[in-house]
């Protein structure tokens, strides 16, 4: 007897909408790529914007994988259309695809679907520490110092590896992070 494994399906407050096919039970899409397939991954709700890219839930597409929910990050229109900012991105993204360490989001693939300029990315689970301090602070509190310190320490854990990363003759990278969140 066979056992089916659990479907992945994304926490309802994660998500601005559900993925194409399932039904009316989700909110509705609002992002303009959500259902788009891109490289290996049907995009599904938009999680969040920046001025470089948007980020979307996504599935890995495909007969030969297991189903698994990964953040795609698809880069604005006009950036993926500067031939310098490209060459940055794709090389940004492979030295990030190196980097294997507990506190550094791992990185699956990068690259390009016709003018679509991507980055498939571990998905984390929970809430930005950023609502949390928000919350706290509608209420009057704030986050207690020895968990700030812990927060702190494995942030800093995570940039001193990406900090040591070492070509494969040994010779350090000196990579440096141009903003954490």
């Amino acid at each position: 007897m066979s056992k089916e494994s659990p479907r992945a399906t994304p926490p309802a407050d994660r998500v601005s909408g559900t993925f194409p096919g399932e039904g009316a039970a989700g909110l509705r899409l609002r992002a303009r790529l959500t259902g788009a397939k891109v490289g290996s991954y049907r995009l599904g709700a938009r999680l969040g914007v920046s001025e470089v890219a948007c980020v979307y839930l996504a599935r890995l597409s495909g007969q030969q994988e297991p189903e698994r929910l990964v953040a795609v990050e698809v880069v604005h229109e006009h950036l993926a259309e500067q031939p310098g900012f490209v060459l940055r991105f794709l090389d940004a993204a492979r030295l990030a695809a190196r980097l294997v360490h507990p506190n550094v989001v791992l990185v699956h693939e990068s690259g390009r679907d016709g003018d679509v300029l991507f980055l498939a990315m571990e998905d984390l689970q929970g809430q930005p520490l950023s609502q949390l301090y928000r919350a706290l602070a509608a209420r009057g509190c704030t986050l207690p110092p020895d968990v700030l310190a812990h927060v702190g320490a494995r942030a800093a854990e995570g940039l001193h590896h990406a900090h040591g990363l070492a070509d494969e003759r040994g010779v350090c990278l000196r990579l440096v992070h141009g903003g954490v969140s």
